[in-house]
């Protein structure tokens, strides 16, 4: 996550892709930035920046929207626990490219 603004009632962010796990049907690449939108009375997670996230969700159009049928989950640099750390590498490798 690199930026976070409000325009009107929706919030921007803009962030880097740092590793696909699974590409859909748009062509991203490491490094390229995409800006992500949601309402501003959506129910997803607190996002902030610089930290890492993992997203799973549907195009539209040329806009990545966050809504309820996104998947958002924090992606810890330091992992609280080992248990952590593996369970998110396995799902790495089980929904890989």
């Amino acid at each position: 996550m690199l930026l976070i603004d409000e325009q009107n009632t929706m919030l921007a962010y803009m962030v880097e892709v740092l590793q696909i796990i699974q590409q859909g049907n748009k062509d991203l690449k490491v490094g390229q930035q995409i800006e992500l939108w949601k309402r501003g009375t959506c129910q997803s997670p607190d996002l902030k920046e610089n930290k890492e996230y993992l997203f799973m969700g549907k195009v539209k159009g040329d806009r990545y929207d966050l809504d309820k049928t996104s998947f958002v989950k924090l992606w810890p640099k330091r992992p609280a626990n080992d248990k952590d750390k593996v369970i998110l590498e396995d799902f790495a490798a089980q929904y890989a490219c």
